[in-house]
């Protein structure tokens, strides 16, 4: 191929090619017009006649691959990138019906496959928090929570109108504060010796009596209990327990109240 260098001055060119990617047929023109032609990893994907996201899967190779999902796991939309980038999102209908359950079936991949809640068992918002509750119709159809606090007092020696304590709080005003509102349902409790004494709990309620909550009676190691206890109390009000102005002392004394 010739060049015109300036005035009367012409030099013959040669068109080279890159080291990959393109050829050149007839470089110099002597045998015709030069033809260039892809070559290398370009001709391989100038190659391809299918739709997808282009894919080199060795020297000078490349093909189309599509994004593809696993049934009843994973959903992939516009898997081979033609309309959009590809999306993957889990697959609907695992657990047939969307919501909060006491229980739950969880498969291999971690993903709840089942719910149920336990038959009369609902769910209620307590301050702020999703609690299973029940009606319960042995006390007026309150709605109770399906799991109970427990509440301990607990003293070496408990006397005649003694506090009982909370730990290791002695004070007389020492008690629990309620953090919601509440039914206390069942009431134990445990002396390891009466000293043939009988002693009566009573519960105070913000210094309040509310009753008798169980009795000692008998000789040695004695305990009571009550699975129908029901009594209210609301949102920050403070529980204390004392054994009664009579009857003498008892020893080693636990009571406990399931809220």
């Amino acid at each position: 191929m010739q060049q015109e260098r300036g005035t009367d001055t012409w030099a013959s060119r040669t068109l080279t090619a890159p080291a990959a990617g393109l050829t050149i047929t007839n470089p110099a023109g002597t045998a015709g017009n030069p033809t260039f032609a892809l070559a290398n990893d370009l001709a391989a994907v100038e190659g391809l006649a299918t739709n997808g996201i282009a894919t080199r899967t060795g020297t000078d190779t490349w093909t189309t691959r599509t994004v593809t999902g696993t049934a009843g796991r994973t959903v992939v939309t516009n898997g081979d990138g033609v309309a959009g980038n590809p999306t993957i999102d889990l697959a609907s209908g695992i657990i047939a019906s969307p919501g909060t359950y006491t229980s739950v079936t969880v498969d291999t991949y971690g993903r709840v496959t089942a719910g149920t809640n336990p038959a009369g068992v609902t769910i209620t918002t307590i301050n702020g928090q999703p609690v299973p509750t029940f009606v319960d119709t042995t006390r007026t159809n309150k709605v109770l929570s399906v799991e109970t606090a427990t509440f301990v007092w607990a003293e070496a020696t408990v006397g005649n109108s003694d506090w009982i304590q909370v730990g290791t709080a002695v004070d007389a005003l020492t008690g629990y504060i309620m953090p919601h509102n509440a039914t206390i349902v069942k009431v134990t409790g445990h002396t390891s010796n009466t000293n043939g004494n009988t002693k009566a709990i009573t519960l105070f309620i913000d210094a309040v009596n509310s009753g008798t909550i169980g009795t000692f009676t008998g000789a040695g190691e004695q305990e009571f209990s009550s699975v129908t206890t029901n009594i209210d109390v609301t949102a920050g009000q403070k529980l204390r327990l004392q054994g009664d102005a009579a009857g003498g002392t008892i020893e080693d004394t636990v009571i406990t109240l399931f809220v």
